[in-house]
């Protein structure tokens, strides 16, 4: 079925209507971004992938006119999106609370699915805390789907007090289990859309000064369209990051990249090719990390 036909025999959100527009024309989300690139239009497979999730939706004029050029790269009749993406949202004021505050909404953007899922507390997740290390690893199955996510977190409590860490996830809505091997496994609180928050306890307040170590698995279902790229959001900066990609023997990428956004939505930028090992793996490594999203992607 042609996307316009897809496209009129829905009444339904924007998210909605534009991933099964997407999928109609069998095009991967980095292609679409690089015939995008191709009409003088910038724009990122993460905020592709965003705007069809539900996570966040276009507003701005830029971002309007990109949905204008995808609408044409598709083969839409003109307005068939755009109609549905509705008035802009009010705008909410930045919670007081300093520089971490501040980093908050300038790395997740504003009205971001994490601040739609926890509202003004969402500057105060892990407020508390510095991350010293954070290692997270990756495997995927022969479709390209992300089946488990290891994340290990080394943290200093900067004042005491300090009892949990909170860890924002997105699995595209697919169902998933937590399996705690270090830290305790509290509240999993669910948006309405694909995202949630794991929050861990360390059993104890820490004193100002103290580490703590967080460490789990993420164990996902199947998806309907793989994601080829992984992001990690960091608001304040990181002693060391590490990402490792394992890529299943029959779906091995033939080229992988690094890179660096200042918040989820903006270009990449340090983009820098990575070579993979003998076992399919890619990794990404930074030291001191800086405040911003850092990811890898693949193709």
């Amino acid at each position: 079925m042609p996307a316009s036909e897809q496209v009129r025999n829905e009444s339904e959100t924007f998210a909605v209507a534009l991933r099964k527009a997407l999928r109609a024309g069998s095009l991967p989300l980095d292609r679409v971004c690089e015939r995008l690139a191709l009409r003088g239009v910038r724009i990122t497979p993460a905020t592709l992938s965003y705007w069809q999730c539900g996570r966040t939706r276009p507003e701005r004029p830029e971002s309007l006119r990109a949905l204008e050029e995808v609408e044409a790269l598709l083969d839409l009749p003109a307005g068939s999106l755009t109609a549905l993406v509705g008035p802009p949202r009010p705008r909410r004021r930045p919670v007081a609370g300093g520089d971490f505050s501040a980093a908050t909404y300038r790395v997740y953007g504003r009205d971001s699915w994490q601040e739609g899922l926890l509202g003004p507390r969402v500057t105060r997740v892990n407020r508390d805390l510095a991350f010293l290390l954070t290692q997270e690893s990756l495997r995927l199955d022969e479709h390209g789907c992300i089946r488990t996510v290891r994340v290990h977190h080394v943290v200093k409590a900067l004042r005491g007090g300090a009892q949990e860490l909170g860890n924002f996830c997105e699995l595209d809505g697919r169902p998933f289990e937590i399996v705690p091997h270090c830290g305790q496994l509290g509240e999993v609180v669910h948006g309405e859309n694909s995202g949630a928050l794991l929050r861990f306890g360390f059993g104890r307040k820490l004193e100002a000064g103290e580490t703590a170590v967080v460490d789990y698995e993420i164990l996902a279902g199947c998806c309907a369209a793989p994601r080829p790229f992984y992001l990690r959001g960091i608001r304040r900066v990181q002693d060391v990051y590490t990402l490792q990609v394992h890529f299943h023997p029959d779906r091995v990428p033939v080229r992988a990249v690094t890179h660096f956004q200042e918040n989820f939505t903006a270009p990449r930028t340090r983009v820098r090719p990575v070579r993979l090992d003998g076992s399919g793996c890619a990794h990404l490594y930074r030291a001191k990390c800086p405040p911003g999203v850092h990811g890898l992607s693949w193709n």
